[in-house]
């Protein structure tokens, strides 16, 4: 299996794991988030660096203040928050966000360089 393809693989599996767990199991607070933690301990483990580990920390704790910040504004709330107004699932599926986005950014630059 080539680079370009192991790449869209694995930003494949990232987005659709992650997302799909959310949507499955959004109402099942502790399932999706050990759901999180095991994909995002796959995917740290898959790409170790310690890059990414601080990118993962740092978008996980900036992107749930950021968005307890919006809701104690009254812009928006969750249908089942847990702490801050924000669900304990919410700051894994940052960190995996931040992760997919660097990866995929990987795969357009393979994507790019074949043609």
């Amino acid at each position: 299996m080539n680079k370009l393809t192991k790449s869209f693989l694995f930003c494949a599996f990232m987005g659709l794991s992650s997302s799909l767990s959310v949507v499955f199991f959004w109402q099942q607070k502790l399932i999706l988030t050990l759901i999180l933690i095991f994909i995002s301990i796959f995917i740290l483990a898959s790409k170790w660096s310690l890059a990414n580990l601080l990118l993962y920390i740092l978008c996980s704790i900036g992107g749930a203040i950021a968005e307890a910040i919006v809701i104690v504004s009254g812009t928006w709330q969750y249908t089942s928050p847990h702490f801050m107004g924000i669900p304990y699932w919410l700051p894994f599926l940052w960190g995996i966000t931040a992760l997919f986005i660097i990866n995929f950014k990987k795969f357009l630059d393979l994507l790019v360089q074949k043609f």
